[in-house]
């Protein structure tokens, strides 16, 4: 018997959706678990970070390359690698308005970048909701907007 649970705990786990996510009960515990880890191979794996309405823009992004398109998005947009000395991005205290959170991570030092955090709680805690980056010698961009636009029209 104990088998059989052990075989239907693993195959339930091992379904999509189903992964035990962590819930976080405030947005800088969200960040600091995100800036502590190592990233994945491919970020957009980790779901258990992003909001409702993120995910479905971030499942249209991997449905392109099903598709034969190239992503919109690749790499680690959370910048997790450490800087040429070591140092590790610096998680920022959120400003909380009800349901809704901004936060800054600054990526290097002095300074070098700052990513801005728009966070939602959902019933299962605190999610990303977008990720920008401000204009930094270049242009910035926004998570929602490099998801949704078409580069083509660009």
């Amino acid at each position: 018997m104990r088998a059989l649970v052990l075989a239907v705990g693993l195959v339930a786990l091992s379904l999509p959706g189903f992964a035990c996510a962590v819930e976080f009960s405030s947005p800088k515990d969200l960040l600091v678990h995100i800036y502590a880890g190592r990233p994945s191979a491919d970020w957009t794996d980790e779901r258990s970070y992003f909001s409702d309405t993120m995910l479905v823009l971030l499942d249209a992004d991997k449905a392109r390359e099903a598709g034969g398109e190239v992503r919109r998005v690749q790499g680690d947009a959370f910048g997790r690698s450490p800087g040429p000395d070591g140092e590790r991005p610096f998680v920022g205290e959120p400003l909380i308005d009800g349901i809704r959170a901004s936060a800054e991570v600054t990526l290097g030092e002095p300074a070098s970048i700052i990513l801005h955090f728009e966070l939602v709680m959902q019933a299962n805690g605190w999610k990303i909701d977008d990720i920008y980056l401000g204009d930094y010698g270049g242009g910035g961009w926004r998570l929602s907007e490099l998801l949704t636009d078409d580069p083509l029209l660009n």
